[in-house]
């Protein structure tokens, strides 16, 4: 049966789309080798002196335990209030995007909370922002093919300067170049993180 599932995705999604071998098989992957996955963390193992993590482990549903390397590009994205609180823990639910180098996984970002959540349709991507609405209510960012897109911010989009986060809202202007990761949740964009870039 899973033989046959894998021959009706491949089918479905066409020849373009490449699959991630092993425990997450049935995760599409992009053309570079990255890929998604959606799982309960099993284990963290963090820095003794600074306590940053170094490395996790998740337990998609339905496969086995995949480990993920931390590096200083990873970013975590808090899904709540309360799991801003709480940090990143064992038994957290947590949305990887990630793609394999020498056959270490390598998180480029992780989204999580205490509570499993509903996973939308993540992109990245980059422009430059047109306008800033009043309070950082919203951006429009225009597109390296001279389109407009309106990204919405909330509590939960995590800022960055230059690859460096930071710990409150950034001052964004028209004219700063932006890399965007957002999730499209049904007709409208909503940021997950945004770098400043300048």
């Amino acid at each position: 049966m899973k033989f046959l599932r894998i021959l009706t995705l491949l089918a479905l999604l066409g020849p373009a789309t490449l699959f991630v071998a092993g425990a997450e098989a049935l995760t599409p992957a992009a053309a570079d080798g990255s890929f998604h996955t959606y799982g309960k963390v099993v284990s963290v193992t963090r820095a003794k002196k600074t306590e940053d993590v170094l490395r996790f482990d998740l337990q998609p549903h339905g496969s086995g335990r995949l480990s993920f390397k931390v590096t200083t590009g990873t970013k975590f994205i808090a899904h709540s209030s309360q799991a801003e609180v709480n940090g990143f823990t064992t038994g957290d639910f947590a949305y990887v995007i990630a793609h394999t180098t020498k056959r270490v996984r390598i998180a480029d970002s992780v989204e999580y909370d205490a509570h499993a959540f509903h996973v939308y349709p993540v992109s990245s991507f980059s422009g430059v922002a047109s306008k800033v609405a009043k309070h950082n209510a919203y951006l429009i960012v225009q597109l390296a093919d001279s389109s407009q897109r309106k990204v919405f911010l909330t509590g939960n989009t995590a800022y960055y300067q230059n690859g460096q986060p930071s710990e409150t809202p950034i001052q964004i202007k028209a004219g700063d170049h932006l890399q965007i990761e957002a999730e499209h949740q049904g007709k409208r964009w909503v940021a997950l993180s945004v770098d400043d870039q300048g």
